[in-house]
């Protein structure tokens, strides 16, 4: 009961009202005298021809939701658009920017011509205030877009399978006629690009990989470093940290130090002095340490020569 009470103590409390002043302004400052003003808040609609920038407004207090359209009867659509959310409290003056808009409408088409239906519509473009974009065409083909701010502006629409692009103008409270044709193929799908990056991934793995891998070729002819089937058959044999230093003294005439060895095969100090002498006692390989530099060579008995 007391809440019943309280709303009707509440139903017949007097409302208080606000006089509002608002003062419409474009970017470029404009006279507004004798443009058709509409002004929408809530489910109330205003019109009114305007004398100069301003309009006044009695309202109860409260917080709304403006929209105002502003229009020169000598132009074909409307010529200023704007958004305001204002809390009224008292009477006030207010400053309302409106900007300039033109109205777009246009078709989506194959390259036969004929109307792609429910196509998707993606603009981009300018704009000095928010203005809800269609996102797909209608089941028939077509757009429209009220209220659209006036510039430059790209529209990219897609079936799903072909796409296409267009540029437009829009002037101020001027209708803009678009037509965008889809003539560029997807690739049978937005999934292609993703598979064609992951394919072209794995050639340059496998190439870096191959060339990694590449066996060091022995010589078999005679030369300096001649070597026999025995060169080969004791190769198989080896470990693989094994088989990189043997490589690497192929690749550097036979001989090198174990300073470049260690850089170039990356195997650790430590390490490499173990293998460096399983390698000696195989008489694969003779160390000589020269102070502290540290030399590495092939034997005769490697490369075939004894």
């Amino acid at each position: 009961m007391k809440k019943l009470y309280l709303l009707l103590i509440l139903l017949l409390l007097p409302l208080t009202y606000a006089n509002v002043e608002f003062e419409f302004q474009t970017p470029s400052f404009e006279d507004l005298s004798k443009h058709i003003m509409t002004l929408q808040y809530e489910e109330n609609v205003n019109k009114a021809v305007l004398d100069s920038n301003t309009y006044h407004l009695t309202i109860p207090d409260g917080t709304y939701h403006f929209e105002a359209i502003v229009d020169d009867p000598s132009t074909p659509t409307p010529d200023y658009f704007g958004k305001k959310i204002v809390t009224f409290k008292s009477s006030f003056k207010e400053q309302f920017l409106i900007f300039p808009i033109g109205y777009v409408q246009g078709t989506v088409l194959d390259e036969q011509g004929n109307l792609v239906s429910e196509a998707e519509l993606q603009f981009s473009c300018y704009t000095a205030k928010d203005i809800s974009f269609p996102t797909q065409a209608d089941k028939t083909g077509f757009f429209a877009i009220p209220n659209f701010p006036e510039g430059k502006c790209t529209l990219i629409a897609n079936d799903g399978g072909l796409a296409g692009r267009t540029e437009f103008e829009i002037k101020k409270g001027k209708p803009t006629e678009v037509k965008v044709i889809l003539n560029e193929s997807l690739g049978n799908g937005p999934l292609v690009w993703p598979y064609v990056i992951v394919i072209i991934s794995l050639v340059i793995i496998g190439f870096y990989l191959k060339k990694r891998k590449r066996k060091i070729p022995i010589p078999s002819t005679t030369g300096e470093n001649t070597s026999n089937n025995n060169s080969n058959t004791i190769l198989k044999t080896l470990s693989e940290k094994e088989k990189k230093i043997v490589l690497f003294l192929l690749e550097n005439k036979n001989k090198t130090s174990q300073s470049k060895i260690r850089h170039s095969t990356k195997i650790p100090r430590t390490s490499l002095s173990r293998v460096l002498q399983k390698l000696e006692r195989k008489n694969i390989i003779l160390i000589e340490k020269h102070g502290k530099m540290v030399t590495i060579t092939l034997t005769d008995f490697f490369l075939g020569k004894k």
